[in-house]
């Protein structure tokens, strides 16, 4: 089912908007005008990516932790020392109101 986390407009390209979507941490982004939605949390070392918002690349995203890239798209790992994928979910842009699904 499908939760409101955000306004679109509060969404900007290499940033990260940090919400809390049914006790989640979710992180929002947006790459090339699209919206995507991962965890906040590293499951290497349980650090908050929204913590250090410059660390959007394109459509990766590094934990300041220890370094771990993820791709922000499909939650890849990218660059260890994480060797677990970020977890994502599916949002979704209705009118002006970004909507997440979590499992």
């Amino acid at each position: 089912m499908l939760q409101r986390a955000a306004s679109r407009d509060d969404i900007k390209p290499h940033e990260i908007v940090a919400v809390e979507v049914e006790g989640e941490s979710v992180a929002l982004y947006d790459v090339d005008g699209e919206v995507f939605a991962t965890s906040d949390i590293c499951p290497h070392a349980y650090c908050q990516l929204s913590e250090n918002a410059d660390i959007v690349n394109g459509d990766e995203v590094e934990c300041s932790c220890h370094g771990s890239r993820f791709s922000i798209r499909t939650g890849a790992n990218l660059n260890p020392p994480a060797s677990d994928p970020l977890r994502t979910f599916r949002a979704e842009v209705r009118e002006s109101e970004v909507f997440v699904e979590l499992p």
